[in-house]
């Protein structure tokens, strides 16, 4: 039990550290550059105390990515997706969206799941980067039945 304090002390630790670290160089962690850039600091944190642990104690530790997927008994997630939204985002995007996009080469959509109904038959999604289907319109994406 003291060993899981020890660890949950020391995580917490690290994410204090890369946002003050973050925060005083004017880092905005809400950009995905501002994000990878934390990532790195909390990875150059972490080595630096698992370096300094080794050094200390004398004992080797498992460092990195491995560590900590070990240590919370984590799987691989789907990489974060280029996909951006031009205007206004009606809450997250589905996976099959991204899937389509990355399919057909798509980076940038129109989110119309505000006005998108049976009605209107209107499209949950359209192309918004100049992406064009075989007959030369904007691609289009409804959702799978």
């Amino acid at each position: 039990m003291a060993d899981q304090q020890q660890i949950g002390l020391r995580v917490g630790n690290t994410l204090t550290n890369s946002l003050n670290y973050a925060a005083q160089r004017g880092i905005d962690i809400t950009t995905d550059a501002g994000y990878a850039e934390l990532k790195t600091i909390s990875m150059v944190i972490v080595e630096l105390g698992n370096y300094l642990t080794e050094e200390i104690s004398g004992q080797a530790q498992a460092t990195g990515v491995a560590a900590v997927k070990e240590m919370f008994n984590a799987t691989e997630t789907a990489p974060a997706s280029n996909l951006q939204v031009v205007g206004t985002q009606h809450d997250a995007l589905p996976q099959w969206i991204i899937s389509a996009c990355a399919k057909n080469n798509v980076t940038k959509i129109y989110d119309n799941r505000d006005t998108a109904n049976s009605e209107n038959n209107r499209p949950w999604f359209k192309a918004a980067d100049g992406s064009l289907n075989a007959k030369g319109q904007p691609f289009a994406f409804w959702p799978p039945k």
